[in-house]
């Protein structure tokens, strides 16, 4: 059962979600990212990573996002969880 488990695991990769407005900063993000064998949503804002985590279908492990973005501010907490597909709330 064990072996039927990792064989599972090894065929996804766990899926970051990178949120830059930045081009050059995403595009190297996600080429390091995808070289390490995982898979990479991109954003270019607070705006555009909301609705890819509110449309994305399987789950999103790991939210990569500069700290500073151009209004909307990225709230990243809140008391309910909007997005059941994104892991750590």
């Amino acid at each position: 059962m064990q072996v039927q488990q990792e064989s599972q695991l090894s065929d996804t990769s766990p899926t970051i979600l990178v949120v830059d407005d930045e081009v050059p900063i995403t595009n190297l993000c996600k080429a390091l990212l995808e070289a390490s064998g995982f898979t990479v949503l991109e954003a270019d804002g607070s705006s555009e990573a909301l609705k890819i985590c509110t449309q994305h279908r399987g789950p999103i492990d790991l939210l990569l996002a500069d700290l500073v973005l151009p209004p909307p501010g990225f709230q990243l907490a809140s008391t309910a969880n909007q997005f059941p597909h994104l892991n750590g709330q």
